[in-house]
């Protein structure tokens, strides 16, 4: 039996990302306003702001990055992965990119940045973590004793900020976590990193 699981969302994150777009019934293009009774609001004709609200600048630079543009063409090929299937979703938490295996199973590869975590911040409860070096980055190899086959190699840049890489499907699960790394180490060198 085949699961799907993708990226790094949870339920809880689902439902978090619809209660929070719940809340917004205005129309007015830039402008969210609650739906119903609420404190008396003020509106500013200033324009939106275009920058992220993030502080580090490798949160702001990630904030800003497109998942599915990390990765080449021809490094995806090398890794088995079919860029033509790269799939990009900012749906909910997560900025996350999607591929499909050019194999005949069925593996699929998420590339998540969060430029509000670092690693630090991550609630591992529940999953087996264990220190990870990528290049000069610090990560944390993250696995599931229920969901065998899933790998997920979590990088941190600096204390608001991390990407993740999970392969799901590959059996057993420390041929996930290799590809998980060997991935990684394609996407170590242009990842943003914190300013020290």
């Amino acid at each position: 039996m085949k699961r799907y699981v993708r990226g790094t969302l949870g339920p809880a994150a689902l439902l978090g990302g619809c209660l929070a777009l719940a809340g917004c019934g205005d129309e007015q293009p830039g402008r969210a306003r609650p739906v119903g009774p609420g404190p008396a609001e003020t509106v500013s004709d200033a324009p939106a702001s275009s920058s992220p609200p993030a502080a580090d600048p490798a949160s702001r630079e990630l904030a800003l990055a497109n998942p599915c543009e990390l990765l080449t063409g021809d490094q995806g090929l090398d890794l088995g992965y079919d860029p033509a299937s790269a799939r990009y979703d900012d749906v909910g938490v997560p900025n996350t990119c999607d591929y499909d295996t050019m194999a005949e199973s069925f593996l699929l590869m998420s590339i998540n940045l969060d430029p509000e975590k670092g690693v630090t911040d991550l609630n591992l409860t529940n999953y087996q973590a264990t220190e990870a070096g990528v290049g000069a980055l610090r990560a944390l190899r993250v696995t599931d004793e229920s969901l065998p086959g899933i790998c997920q190699l979590s990088m941190d840049l600096g204390p608001g900020a991390h990407v993740s890489v999970m392969i799901n499907f590959a059996e057993p699960v420390a041929g996930a976590c290799e590809l998980a790394e060997r991935v990684a180490v394609e996407l170590e060198p242009v990842l943003p990193r914190a300013t020290s």
